[in-house]
């Protein structure tokens, strides 16, 4: 067990060096590799609290969508963290007044044509694309309006324990692990298997 742990810590740091000299976002570009929230968006605690997704903790018990069911979950980690860089987002609002900022590469679900839901990176969204948004703790769909590009200061990727989508105070977004290096998917389905203790220093 305790040789498995040093395994999944040796890897994050390789991830996070992979990530900081090639995906990540450097001096001289604004793109980001994976997908990420702005540092000012907020989430929704289990307690009726939000809290800024720049000061999420490994153990936060946060709300998040599984099956467009609102159910708690924990957060384990941050995929990335970066305070003082500088990244591309693109910022949605949609008809019910519900903005969001996201990278390029962050994937979120949209309604397709025939009523099914469909994820796209978040530079794909164009106007009118339906959004899941979260209006008197029920998720329903709002069209998109407005589409801005914006350069923001800090950019982060948490994940979750046990649902794949952050239920973020504005519209549903997710943290799926979907096309991010195949590191975070391996570390994604052995995090069970991880004590708190190990992740708390992540």
């Amino acid at each position: 067990m305790y040789i498995f742990k040093i395994v999944i810590l040796y890897l994050v740091a390789i991830h996070h060096s992979y990530g900081q000299t090639r995906d990540g976002a450097d001096a001289t570009s604004t793109d980001v590799g994976i997908g990420c929230f702005s540092g000012d968006s907020s989430v929704m605690l289990t307690n009726g609290k939000q809290k800024q997704i720049s000061y999420l903790q490994t153990g936060d018990e946060i709300l998040a969508v599984d099956h467009l069911k609102i159910i708690p979950t924990e957060m384990v980690f941050m995929l990335d963290k970066q305070r003082s860089k500088q990244a591309k987002f693109y910022t949605f609002i949609t008809d019910s007044g519900h903005q969001i900022s996201l990278t390029g590469l962050h994937l979120i679900p949209i309604i397709s044509s025939n009523n099914k839901m469909n994820y796209i990176a978040a530079r794909q969204v164009q106007l009118d694309d339906q959004l899941y948004v979260r209006m008197s703790g029920h998720m329903k769909s709002s069209a998109v309006r407005n589409i801005t590009i914006e350069i923001k200061k800090g950019y982060f990727a948490p994940l979750t324990l046990t649902a794949r989508f952050i239920s973020v105070n504005e519209p549903f977004n997710n943290n799926r692990t979907d096309g991010i290096h195949w590191l975070v998917q391996f570390i994604y389905q052995m995090i069970t298997y991880i004590q708190p203790s190990t992740l708390q220093i992540l």
